[in-house]
């Protein structure tokens, strides 16, 4: 197994990069989708997936993904909106986006 060179730099902001970009992908899918529209009461992949005609496997990726972004929150098999998601995102709330 080959060993890690020692670094002194920093790998932060290449990877935010890395990762901004497939944050923002996750945000406008979820906001083209209606996804949050879908989420202000907790519900499972499979339900928010009929709710929005989509495929039930790569809803729950999609969610997963929202949940490690901090814009859904995850308990017991049931997603629903977190805070900020809520108040922004939710189509016909005061502070859509």
């Amino acid at each position: 197994m080959k060993n890690l060179p020692e670094v002194n730099e920093s790998f932060k902001e290449i990877y935010s990069m890395f990762t901004g970009l497939t944050r923002s992908k996750l945000l406008l899918a979820g906001i083209e989708m209606k996804v949050f529209n879908h989420l202000t009461e907790p519900k499972s992949a499979d339900a928010v997936a009929e709710s929005i005609d989509a495929h039930p496997g790569n809803t729950r990726v999609l969610l997963d993904g929202l949940t490690a972004c901090d814009l859904v929150v995850k308990k017991n098999g049931l997603c629903h909106n977190a805070p900020a998601a809520q108040t922004f995102l939710v189509e016909g709330s005061p502070a859509f986006i």
